[in-house]
């Protein structure tokens, strides 16, 4: 009896990991950015786009206002507090300072 409950028992695992095994997984495929929506070649640009392409295209980073360095400081603090971007405490500055480079208000 005890065997019979064993090998029922083992069966019965096999057959949930196995059913484990063939669920669907679920993949979140985000389309393509704009290529009229690029971010421009510089120092932190991979954080940029690690970080800010989590939650948006960037179109939202081109197409904004050129910024003083202070107010794209403003604008990352702004994504983590009021919308709980996922930003490393690390990568502030170094996306703030991106973006004051590339879309500041002496940018290229």
């Amino acid at each position: 009896m005890k065997a019979g409950l064993t090998m029922a028992g083992i069966i019965l695992t096999c057959l949930a990991m196995f059913a484990a095994d063939l669920s669907p997984k679920k993949v979140i495929k985000l389309p393509a950015d704009n290529s009229m929506a690029e971010l421009k070649v510089g120092p932190g640009l991979k954080t940029v786009q690690a970080d800010c392409g989590v939650c948006h295209s960037t179109d939202y980073i081109v197409r904004q206002p050129h910024k003083s360095a202070k107010d794209w400081q403003a604008e990352v603090t702004r994504m983590i507090t009021a919308f709980g971007a996922p930003i490393p405490k690390t990568d502030e500055g170094i996306i703030a300072q991106y973006l004051a480079t590339a879309y500041g208000r002496d940018g290229k």
